[in-house]
């Protein structure tokens, strides 16, 4: 294994990204976080990350990850933000654990990408998600070459300047108030109890009871559940009732 690639997803918008990365660089390992226990062995010549934004910054789950990420030898190591707008400190976020390892994140870019947070944002145009899903293959191109050529890429944080020094704490208060927010998803009757919310739970946050889903206060807020369901019948509250669902139509996540 020459390159491998560690992705957390959602809704399949990073998981794209990986993927799209990993046939540009070729002999690559693509990972889902949330079934690896976290490691680079040696012998690896290029390491990459692949995470949704998450209010400004890292998803919990990467946060997690990254930290107990242990990293054998001396790989090139870059980062990919899946992002709906800023990514905010998550490159900061990113390059500090790796600093912490004795690391150094020698490059790292956000890709825009269509928009799932559907709590507070409705589903994006057809058309507005055909152009994102070009400029990111272009963009995924442009930075296979640096990834090849084991570049050293400057990159700026994203965001103003106050919110540079805020944004992690931001982040982090967030990712505290997350795993019990699931409180707030409920069923309607046209349920069919298909499991398809289950399946796509990355950190097994969901299980069926009498074919209906049951949250369990450990979740990531990645919004596949709600996405992915098949009759629409899993809603948060009364924000999402009149919204469209989005599941990226370029990969398999089931």
């Amino acid at each position: 294994m020459q390159n491998v690639i560690f992705y957390f997803t959602g809704t399949g918008n990073s998981l794209q990204l990986a993927q799209g990365i990993a046939e540009v660089l070729g002999n690559c390992e693509v990972i889902n976080i949330a079934k690896h226990s976290g490691d680079i062995p040696t012998g690896v010549e290029r390491a990459g990350f692949v995470f949704l934004v998450y209010f400004g910054g890292l998803p919990g789950i990467a946060h997690a990850f990254l930290k107990n990420l242990s990293i054998q030898g001396d790989p090139y190591l870059f980062c990919v933000a899946n992002c709906g707008g800023s990514s905010g400190v998550f490159l900061k976020q990113t390059a500090h654990y790796l600093r912490q390892k004795g690391k150094t994140l020698q490059a790292g870019t956000s890709i825009l990408m269509p928009e799932n947070f559907i709590l507070l944002y409705d589903r994006f145009g057809e058309e507005r998600e055909r152009m994102l899903f070009t400029n990111a293959e272009q963009k995924i191109a442009e930075l296979g070459v640096t990834i090849r050529g084991k570049q050293a890429a400057a990159f700026e944080y994203a965001g103003n300047v106050p919110f540079r020094y805020v944004g992690g704490l931001f982040n982090r208060a967030f990712i505290g108030l997350a795993a019990g927010l699931d409180r707030h998803f409920h069923i309607s009757d046209r349920c069919i109890g298909c499991g398809k919310c289950e399946r796509i739970c990355g950190v097994g946050n969901i299980v069926l009871r009498e074919r209906k889903p049951v949250w369990n206060h450990h979740c990531e807020l990645c919004m596949g559940c709600i996405n992915v369901c098949p009759v629409k019948s899993i809603d948060f509250g009364r924000l999402t009732q009149k919204k469209e669902r989005y599941i990226n139509p370029n990969v398999t996540l089931l």
